[in-house]
């Protein structure tokens, strides 16, 4: 059944006396929820010259398994970024754990143009069989690179586990050859399994005329039980790498997002190589993950052991460190990095689908904002007991 929805500014906070005028973004949402079509979040701001559109496909392919939604990216690439330049426009293609993106900016005008270029790009990735061995070639090599990377391969490891802890790895797939793409391209690049974001200068008709009668792909799904196969090369180590990642379940959102946000900090401090705490998110599953390097040089299992106490310690650091001032600092660094990430048309729909993908839901954005103001100081050092009482998951690289 199609609901439309016409609502002014829901995903902004309530407007503040006082409040930096940057955080009221301007436009009218229109929310299209289709049980045989994509879900269809539109911000529409047709005083706007350039538009945004994102469209992301939930995948479930194995961690580290040769894409087959790489394969079709590589495979429409030139094709689609050709049609949409006639019109004005750019295409980024990208791959995500969970989803493929395929976001295209352009003048408001030409948005039919361009939406029309890239479902013919998905309804029908057309081309020979040397074409198709070539996108898998490509595609493997991708694979291959990713998994030679240490920084790409520990949270690549991390998020098998986190998605195995999730229960979702039952339901992982990889591809093993050019000849299955099509199958899985059936399978996957389905309007119902599509999410498509679209901010900037358009209508309400316009955005119901060019997204109608979306279709599934021609041809059979054929069959891809699920699959347990990697791509596993040998790590290019100079160091030793650590992941750990942290269940944040049962903590509140803003909460876990400022006391990780404490954390890059804390493991910045450390004086590890390439230290980051980070936010992961899938559906009702939420993490606080630390990765770092140690010295290029330091090998053995006491190298390692020395990066892993030192991400650890880090969390009694981030509790001694969380004061009232600290935890404000934080909260507001956090608020104006959201909105310094939506200054563009482009940038907010890569926010509101980021987090939608990642969530299921396009109104995470507006509630980690409306929320952000109520986190205490007492609260982001509640969260941190409860992430280091909790036993992680930890990836260990050793050269």
């Amino acid at each position: 059944m199609l609901s439309v929805l016409l609502l002014l500014a829901v995903l902004q906070p309530a407007a503040r006396p006082g409040a930096d005028p940057a955080t009221n973004w301007p436009g009218a949402l229109l929310h299209i929820d289709d049980d045989d079509g994509p879900e269809i979040v539109a911000y529409l701001q047709p005083e706007m010259e350039l538009v945004a559109v994102r469209l992301s496909i939930q995948m479930e392919e194995y961690p580290g398994a040769v894409s087959g939604a790489v394969a079709h990216q590589q495979l429409v690439r030139d094709r689609l970024s050709a049609a949409v330049a006639r019109l004005g426009g750019r295409v980024e293609l990208e791959r995500r754990p969970t989803h493929v993106v395929y976001t295209l900016v352009g003048p408001g005008r030409e948005l039919p143009g361009m939406v029309a270029a890239l479902r013919q790009a998905l309804l029908s990735p057309a081309g020979t069989s040397d074409e198709l061995t070539a996108a898998w070639l490509r595609a493997e090599r991708v694979a291959l690179a990713e998994m030679e990377i240490p920084a790409a391969r520990v949270r690549h490891e991390l998020w098998r586990r986190f998605e195995a802890a999730d229960d979702a790895g039952d339901a992982l797939v990889a591809v093993h050859g050019p000849g299955a793409l099509p199958a899985f391209w059936h399978r996957y690049y389905r309007p119902e399994r599509m999410r498509v974001i679209v901010v900037g200068g358009t209508d309400e008709n316009t955005i119901l005329a060019v997204f109608s009668d979306w279709e599934a792909p021609s041809g059979s799904a054929g069959a891809l039980p699920p699959l347990r196969v990697e791509v596993d090369p040998a790590p290019q180590l100079m160091a030793p790498w650590v992941g750990i990642a942290y269940d944040g379940r049962a903590i509140p959102l803003a909460t876990l997002a400022v006391a990780t946000r404490l954390l890059n900090n804390a493991v910045t401090d450390t004086g590890a190589r390439e230290a980051a705490a980070e936010l992961w998110l899938q559906g009702d599953g939420a993490a606080t993950v630390l990765v770092a390097s140690g010295p290029p040089g330091s090998t053995g299992s006491a190298a390692v052991r020395r990066l892993a106490d030192a991400l650890t310690g880090s969390m009694d650091a981030a509790a001694v460190l969380a004061s009232d001032a600290a935890v404000e600092r934080a909260r507001r660094s956090l608020r104006r990095d959201l909105f310094y990430a939506s200054r563009t048309p482009e940038g907010l729909a890569e926010l509101l689908g980021d987090f939608a993908d990642r969530t299921g839901d396009v109104g995470t954005v507006g509630r980690l904002l409306s929320q952000l103001d109520r986190v205490e100081g007492a609260d982001v050092r509640a969260a941190l007991r409860v992430l280091a009482s909790r036993h992680p998951m930890v990836v260990e690289l050793t050269p």
